[in-house]
């Protein structure tokens, strides 16, 4: 939806350089050549729809008020994981939220350890009792 008024010329030059895979990915030199940026200044041109530019306003204000550490975290998942990994990153913290704030206070950060802790020593458990009724 925000994209419904670039052109497909402009979406081909954005996707060329967000390829993950660095093989696939357009290089500075092609990129110079693309036609998006070889197009006269005046055609390039397309204003943004009002929801467009409030969109855009709200994700660079949000972006400007996180942490420093923050700011890494979302480095790194965008430069360094791959599509599945980010999406497990997602259910994991989708896990540990558990008032479904949007964000991950130290109470949750603890009680996710504590259950993954618990979990861990029933499993240990389990597997302790299983073995011993084997010999």
């Amino acid at each position: 939806r925000f994209f419904s008024g670039v052109s497909s010329v402009a979406k081909d030059f954005i996707a060329r350089l967000l390829q993950h895979d660095p093989e696939k990915r357009m290089s500075a030199k092609a990129a110079l050549c693309h036609p998006w940026l070889r197009m006269p200044y005046a055609l390039s041109q397309v204003p943004l729809t009002t929801w467009q530019r409030d969109e855009l306003l709200r994700a660079l204000r949000s972006f400007a008020t996180t942490s420093p550490l923050q700011r890494v975290v979302l480095l790194v998942m965008a430069h360094g994981l791959t599509p599945s990994q980010v999406a497990a990153a997602r259910a994991l913290f989708a896990m540990i939220d558990f008032d479904h704030s949007g964000t991950v206070s130290f109470g949750e950060l603890l009680r996710a350890i504590e259950l993954t802790s618990r979990t861990v020593k029933l499993a240990g458990k389990a597997l302790s009792i299983g073995h011993s009724s084997l010999s």
